[in-house]
């Protein structure tokens, strides 16, 4: 195993790894996000002051988003996870 070879690896690791997380959590912080601004519009024209109003559909989209992508998120994880363990194996 030569010093750059191995040092490259693991700086493309270390990316493709950030780049996983941003893109397994994107689609439930943008559900999140989306739901939060629609319910603090909700609650701003009702002038309801509840914080149940605005934490109880977050918390249900976000379950929501899980069950429906996660299947999904988690095939890339393992993707990723299998793509890393065999290009380690590989160096030695």
């Amino acid at each position: 195993m030569s010093e750059p070879a191995g040092i490259e690896l693991a700086l493309r690791i270390l990316q493709e790894g950030l780049l996983l997380c941003l893109l397994v959590a994107a689609p439930i912080l943008v559900a999140m996000l989306a739901t939060g601004v629609i319910t603090s519009a909700l609650g701003a024209f009702t002038q309801v002051q509840d914080h149940a109003v605005g934490f109880v559909p977050r918390l249900i989209v976000a379950v929501m988003a899980l069950v429906i992508l996660g299947p999904h998120l988690g095939a890339q994880v393992v993707r990723f996870a299998s793509a890393v363990f065999t290009a380690v194996g590989q160096l030695h």
